[in-house]
């Protein structure tokens, strides 16, 4: 899908007061629906006026930096690479830039603690969710001037993180 639903989807976080919005989405390449997909894109991203997080590329060359038009108005680029333990779990945050610590240094920027070393699992239901299908609904009341026809005030003031996202049973 044109890249520019994500701009929309920062649109709207930003009418929620987002603090933050990461993408877990590796932008790397140019829209397959062209230049002016990607124009629209970073102007949207822009016009939110929210700070907005990417994943940047890896010191071994596995991950790619995003386009460069969105590295330059990004709020943050870290490191989505993990160490997992021994037994395979990933419990710790990266040293360095990674993701977590670039979004922490962000919320906190007095803090003069490290960000914690462990990370916190929460159940699914700890943290309110959307689709797409119902962000992209309010967008366009949005931008009909209309009232938000999904309630979407659970995610107002939060960090909006965005991914893909699939059930176990998709899997199968």
């Amino acid at each position: 899908f044109p890249v520019t639903i994500n701009g929309a989807l920062a649109q709207v976080a930003a009418h929620y007061s987002a603090r933050l919005v990461v993408y877990d989405i590796l932008f790397t390449e140019p829209s397959s629906y062209g230049v002016d997909d990607d124009r629209m894109f970073v102007q949207l991203l822009k016009d939110a006026n929210v700070g907005i997080f990417f994943p940047a590329a890896s010191p071994d060359g596995l991950t790619k930096a995003p386009i460069p038009e969105l590295s330059g108005i990004a709020a943050g680029l870290g490191s989505v690479n993990s160490e997992n333990d021994t037994d395979g779990v990933f419990r710790r945050y990266l040293n360095g830039q990674s993701l977590a610590n670039e979004i922490f240094k962000k919320l906190r920027p007095n803090d003069v603690l490290n960000p914690p070393s462990y990370l916190r699992y929460y159940s699914k239901e700890s943290f309110p969710t959307s689709s797409l299908y119902n962000v992209l609904k309010v967008y366009r009341d949005l931008q009909e001037n209309k009232s938000p026809s999904v309630d979407l005030s659970a995610l107002t003031g939060k960090i909006w993180v965005v991914g893909y996202t699939a059930t176990y049973r998709d899997w199968e």
